[in-house]
This record gives structure tokens, sequence and C-alpha cells, in this order.
């Protein structure tokens, strides 16, 4: 009877420590609903930084400040084996900036970002992946000598990955680095298009 207690009484100990890890990390002095990649939580996110390169195809130089402000949305809670545990978000972006080197001066984007975060229990480093598409338009095309952009309004697709790091319950600062190609399939007389190299520098919000 008393070897019967003592092991429950271990059991329910030891219980607490079973589940810890299995959510995101927590922090003291703090509470809420939902941790950071719960289901169905959201996350408000500012990155800035630079673009820049003329890398294969591309016929002019172009570097152009970038700054996006997105709100990303958690699809479903942490998930999977091993390293490839975590989740989808899927993002709306809106970002633009000025061009200082180049032709044109000044360029906006709209679209939308699918990302996976790779999330490990009880890590407050989040790597992710991505991938984006959104509409670019700018003053680049008013240009005669270049042949790169040939319209005002452009296709831009990138793909990228970045580290998210949890400072507190609500905050976290990120880094992230991303290929970026812009053209017009072929609808206007110039498009080489432009292949780039960016990275960007933010925080991301949560609630």
């Amino acid at each position: 009877m008393k070897r019967t207690i003592l092991f429950t009484a271990l059991l329910l100990a030891l219980a607490p420590l079973t589940r810890a890890g299995e959510a995101t990390p927590t922090f003291s002095g703090a509470t809420q609903s939902r941790d950071w990649f719960d289901g169905g939580a959201f996350e408000l996110e500012l990155m800035s930084g630079l673009v820049g390169g003329s890398l294969e195809g591309s016929h002019t130089s172009h570097h152009y400040t970038d700054t996006e402000l997105r709100l990303g949305w958690m699809v479903y809670s942490p998930r999977g084996p091993g390293i490839f545990r975590g989740n989808i978000e899927i993002m709306a972006a809106l970002g633009g900036g000025g061009i200082y080197e180049g032709p044109g001066s000044v360029y906006g984007t709209a679209g939308g970002i699918l990302r996976y975060n790779f999330i490990q229990p009880s890590a407050r480093l989040v790597p992710y992946f991505q991938i984006g598409a959104a509409a670019f338009a700018s003053d680049m095309a008013r240009d005669p000598k270049q042949l790169d952009i040939g319209g005002t309004f452009e296709a831009d697709l990138n793909s990228g990955g970045g580290l998210k790091f949890l400072v507190s319950r609500h905050w976290s600062v990120n880094a992230e680095i991303f290929f970026e190609h812009v053209s017009n399939a072929n609808t206007q007389p110039r498009n080489v298009g432009i292949n780039a190299l960016g990275g960007l520098l933010g925080i991301s919000r949560s609630f």
C-alpha cells in the first residue's frame, strides 16, 4: 500500500515536467490566452533593410531600401518530428522604399508570404523559411536606357529565410535574408528583370 501511494505521488510530481517544453517559451509575470505560435494567434511584423545587386540576368545595377509591414496568422499549433517540428504562417505584406542606385526613384509592393516556422520546445530562437509573391509598382520604366523593367507594374517573386529571437511573451527581434526576382512575364517589350539579394532587420509583436 505504501509503495502504491509513493508511486502515485511520484507520478504527480513528474507530470508537470513531462509537459514542460511542449509549448513555446513562457515568461514570468505575463499571462495571455495564447502562446506565440499557437493556432489562431497573430503577429505584426516590421522589417527594414537593403536590397541590391546585378545578379545573373539583370543588365543594370539596382540598389534600394526595403521596409515591410506584415500581418501574420498561425494556421495551426506547432507539430511534427524532430528538427521539422513547427507550423505554417500566412502573412499579408505591404512594403516599399527608395531607389538610391539605378533607374527610378521609388517603388511599392503589396502581396503575401507563406512561412514555415521551425519551433523546438521551449526554444527562444526560431528559424523560418518563406516564399512570397507581390505586385511591384515603380517609376523605373520611365528610364528608356534600361532594359530590366518594362512597365509600372511588375510581378515580384521572392524566397528566403530568417531567425526570430523571442525576447518576451509579446516581442521578438528578427533577421532575414532573401532572393528577389522582379519581371513582367514578357507582357512588356522590356523584360530582362531584376535579380537581387536583400537583408532585413526588424521586430514582431504577438497578439
